[in-house]
């Protein structure tokens, strides 16, 4: 078999074709994307299950983290009122990302909630399902009435 010209230009367009496709379609990119969408739906599922207090069958392996928070109630004129409080939040690793993705709920600033509410959102290299502690506020005012 002899290699001409043609099969030689041949073949060399055939590998640039080929590169090319490679180079513009990037197929690494989608499975990648697959699977951060694969594992932002399972943290989904786990939030609107623990939203309803139905069971949830974890499939995926979810490490369990403890969280601390303090709350300040502060009145004027008054000692300051703290309380403490430690809840457990879901984690899975999954792929790096730059920032925050925030996949449902509110943003991991935002430390309680008025009502009960479990966010989802992608930091780093992790997916986070944080059921935050709600505070139920009431302002009560009283008058003392009378003399000394």
């Amino acid at each position: 078999m002899k290699l001409t010209i043609e099969r030689l230009i041949l073949l060399v367009c055939a590998l640039a074709v080929i590169v090319l496709t490679l180079i513009l379609l990037q197929p690494w990119r989608t499975s990648v994307e697959y699977t951060i969408d694969y594992v932002r739906g399972e943290g989904e599922e786990v939030a609107e299950g623990l939203e309803r207090g139905s069971p949830v069958r974890l499939t995926l392996n979810w490490e369990v983290e403890r969280v601390g928070l303090t709350v300040v109630a502060t009145i004027p004129r008054e000692e300051p009122l703290s309380v403490g409080v430690e809840y457990c939040r879901l984690y899975i690793p999954a792929l790096l990302i730059e920032g925050t993705s925030i996949v449902r709920g509110s943003p991991p600033t935002k430390v309680f909630e008025r009502f009960r509410r479990v966010s989802v959102y992608h930091v780093g290299d992790g997916v986070v399902a944080d059921p935050k502690p709600f505070v139920g506020l009431e302002v009560e005012t009283s008058f003392r009435v009378g003399g000394a």
